[in-house]
C-alpha cells in the first residue's frame, strides 16, 4: 500500500512505523528455538507463582517488586518477562527453599508437589539464569531503540544513529555463547549471537528509508566527517531530494549541503554552535544557525520535525474510539472532533510543562552504552548463589537416587512375575 501510494503521490515519503517494526524484530527473535525454550520456562515461574496464592504470599514477603507477565501485544513483552524476572532472581530463590514453601507443599496433592519441586529445581538451576541474563543482555539495545521510538515528538534523526549504535552492541555482546575453545576469540565463533544479527540486520535494511538517511545526516548532534563519506547515506540524500525540489534547486541544495559538512560561514563558526544544549535541539539548532543556508534549513526543519513511529497517533485514535462507545448517542460527530482536539492539545501542554522543547533527546541518552546492563548485576550476593547451587546440586542428587530406586523396584517386580 505504501508503494502504491508513492506511485500515485510522488511527493508523498511513506515509512513504515519503527515501534511496530522493532516489535515484530523482537517477536522474529523469540521464535528462536533456544530462545524459545527459555521464554517457556520463564512463563512456567510467573504462571505457577501467580496461580497459587499462599506462593504468592511468600514471595511477596520477601520482594516488594510483581512479576511481570504483559499481554502479547504488549511491545517486548518479552524483554519485560525476563528483565523482571532476572531483577528478582534472588527473591524466588529465597521463596522456594523457605519453611513456609516446603511446609505448603507437603500438604498439597501429589501431582501439585511434583509441580513444585520442578519449579523449585528451575529456579536454583544456574544455566538457566545465565541464558535469561545472556538474551536480556543481548536484546538491551533493541529495547532502548524501541523505547526512544515510541516516544511522542520528532524522533526521526536519531533512529539511524540509534539503530547503527544497538547493531554495534549486539556484535560485542559475549553472554550468549563460551568459547568451546579457549585459546579462540569468543567474539569469532557466536552462534547465538549470530542468529539475532541476522534478524536485527534483516528487519533493519527492510524498514529503513531514504528519509531515514537524510535526517540522519541532517541531525547536528550526530554530525561528523565520516558521517557524510557514507556512501549508503548519501545514496539516500539523492534518492529523496527529487520527492521535495525541483532539478533547478538541486545545485543550490548541495552546495548549501557542502558549507554545512565544511562548516562554512559566520553562523557556524560561533561555539555557542556546537555547545550540547544547542545540539540536542535539532529545529531549535536549524532554526537558529541555519539563516546561511535557507533551503536547506528550510528541508531539515521540514524532515527533522517527523515522528518515526505511529504509536502516539495511535494512543490518541485509542482514547477517540474510547470516548465514541462511551457517549456515541449523546454527540455530534463535530462535538468529538473538537473534543478529542482539545484533549489532544492539553496532553501537549502537559508534556511540554513537564519536558521543556516538547521531549527532546537528551544528549546523554544519545549514546547506547552498557551501563545499562552493569545495573543488571546490583544486589546480586556471591555466598547466597552459592547456597542457591549447592540446594540446586544436593536435590538433583536426590532425584537420581529415587529414579534409580523405582527403575530397580519396576525390574524386581518384573522378574517375580516370571
Amino acid at each position: 500500500m505504501g508503494r502504491k501510494l508513492e506511485e500515485e503521490f510522488p511527493s508523498i515519503v511513506w515509512s513504515p512505523c519503527a515501534s511496530h517494526c522493532l516489535d515484530l524484530l523482537m517477536e522474529d527473535i523469540g521464535k528462536l528455538e533456544w530462545i524459545k525454550s527459555i521464554i517457556s520456562e520463564a512463563t512456567s515461574i510467573v504462571d505457577f507463582i501467580n496461580s497459587k496464592v499462599r506462593v504468592l504470599a511468600i514471595f511477596r514477603s520477601y520482594s516488594d517488586k510483581e512479576l511481570r507477565k504483559p499481554s502479547k501485544t504488549r511491545f517486548a513483552a518479552m524483554w519485560i518477562l525476563l528483565d523482571r524476572l532476572y531483577e528478582v532472581q534472588n527473591k524466588l530463590q529465597k521463596t522456594v527453599v523457605s519453611e513456609e514453601f516446603k511446609e505448603w507443599m507437603d500438604r498439597e496433592p501429589i501431582a501439585q508437589q511434583q509441580e513444585a519441586k520442578s519449579i523449585q529445581r528451575l529456579c536454583l538451576r544456574e544455566s538457566f539464569w545465565k541464558n535469561v541474563y545472556g538474551i536480556i543482555a543481548a536484546i538491551l539495545p533493541l529495547y532502548k531503540v524501541l523505547r526512544m521510538t515510541d516516544m511522542e515528538g520528532a524522533t526521526i534523526g536519531v533512529l539511524y544513529h540509534f539503530m547503527k549504535e544497538a547493531i554495534e552492541e549486539i556484535k560485542k555482546c559475549t553472554t550468549l555463547d563460551e568459547p568451546c575453545d579457549l585459546s579462540c576469540d569468543i567474539l569469532d565463533s557466536t552462534p547465538k549471537r549470530d542468529d539475532i544479527l541476522y534478524l536485527v540486520e534483516k528487519r533493519w535494511k527492510w524498514m529503513k528509508r531514504p528519509i531515514h538517511g537524510i535526517a540522519a545526516l541532517l541531525h547536528p548532534a550526530f554530525k561528523e566527517a565520516s558521517l557524510f563519506m557514507d556512501t549508503t547515506l548519501l545514496e539516500d540524500r539523492d534518492t529523496y531530494l527529487p520527492k521535495i525540489l525541483s532539478c533547478e534547486k538541486h545545485a543550490t541544495f548541495l552546495q548549501e549541503f557542502i558549507n554545512y559538512n565544511d562548516q562554512r560561514g559566520i553562523a557556524l563558526a560561533s561555539p555557542i554552535v556546537w555547545k550540547r544544549d544547542s545540539l540536542v535541539k535539532p529545529l531549535f539548532w536549524w532554526e537558529s544557525f541555519g539563516y546561511q543556508m535557507p533551503l536547506l534549513q528550510r528541508i531539515a526543519m521540514r524532515v527533522l520535525a517527523q515522528d518515526c513511529s505511529s504509536g502516539a497517533c495511535e494512543r490518541n485514535w485509542s482514547a477517540y474510539s474510547l470516548i465514541h462507545t462511551k457517549i456515541r448517542n449523546k454527540l455530534s460527530t463535530k462535538q468529538l472532533e473538537r473534543l478529542i482536539y482539545c484533549r489532544s492539545n492539553l496532553r501537549m501542554l502537559r508534556t511540554m510543562h513537564q519536558m521543556p522543547m516538547a521531549r527532546q533527546v537528551n544528549v546523554d541518552s544519545l549514546k547506547l552504552s552498557l551501563e545499562t546492563l552493569k545495573s543488571v548485576q546490583k544486589e546480586r550476593d556471591i555466598e547466597e548463589e552459592q547456597i542457591f547451587r549447592d540446594l540446586y546440586l544436593e536435590l538433583e542428587e536426590i532425584d537420581r537416587r529415587v529414579n534409580r530406586t523405582r527403575s530397580h523396584s519396576k525390574v524386581t517386580i518384573r522378574a517375580s512375575r516370571h
